[in-house]
């Protein structure tokens, strides 16, 4: 996992990575990670990726967040 960051790819979004990688070749390898906030309340939940691959050594999943702002 790495720190949320700016995209690099999408104006206006932040990304989490969450990387898995096996020393040998997994049948099925699949990870899922959530993006979320600490708040006065809890935490806020954000964003959630999951992915899975078949006969793979390495899966990159990547949790999106857009920081669109709205005008009122």
């Amino acid at each position: 996992m790495d720190y949320p960051h700016n995209s690099h790819t999408t104006t206006g979004t932040i990304n989490v990575h969450f990387d898995t990688e096996c020393r040998q070749v997994a049948p099925t390898l699949s990870t899922e990670g959530t993006l979320s906030r600490s708040r006065w309340y809890g935490w806020e939940h954000l964003s959630t990726g999951k992915g899975g691959k078949a006969n793979a050594r390495k899966l990159r999943v990547v949790a999106p967040k857009s920081c669109a702002t709205r005008r009122l």
